[in-house]
């Protein structure tokens, strides 16, 4: 990989990061923003009601805490170079969830969709991360 696509990897990677962090800490508690803490507080109270949410037999709290601790948890290993690609697809997973209950309660769903975009292109870029180690036969055919 080059070092223009390992630079666009990591600003994707920290944008995720930064991202999903900042959004699952408000789910979490309102000492980042009390505002937004709240108005996540009354929308989830409408997202469990969206299939297949209100089949889990939780309440709106757990699915906001569930929520934000995975992309909590799953944005901070965005940043570690061996789980940054499984970060990016579990984040992707998320957002195709949050697009369906969007569109379900026909709520604007663009700032999921941009997300979605840039945890799909940073899944594509983090294809490759690990450098592997040339095979045994390999080495034999270049002597």
């Amino acid at each position: 990989m080059g070092v223009v696509m390992k630079l666009i990897k990591w600003a994707l990677a920290i944008a995720v990061a930064a991202a999903f962090v900042m959004a699952g800490g408000v789910k979490l508690t309102p000492r980042i923003n009390p505002e937004t803490h709240a108005m996540m507080i009354k929308a989830t109270q409408a997202h469990i009601k969206v299939p297949p949410f209100n089949q889990l037999g939780w309440s709106a709290e757990t699915l906001r805490v569930v929520i934000g601790l995975i992309e909590v948890w799953f944005g901070a290993l965005a940043l570690c170079p061996h789980y940054t690609r499984l970060s990016a697809f579990v984040l992707s997973c998320v957002m195709c969830g949050a697009i369906w209950t969007h569109l379900q309660l026909h709520e604007p769903f663009l700032v999921p969709a941009g997300l979605l975009a840039v945890t799909s292109l940073l899944f594509l870029l983090s294809g490759d991360s690990v450098s592997k180690k040339p095979s045994v036969s390999a080495a034999k055919k270049g002597q």
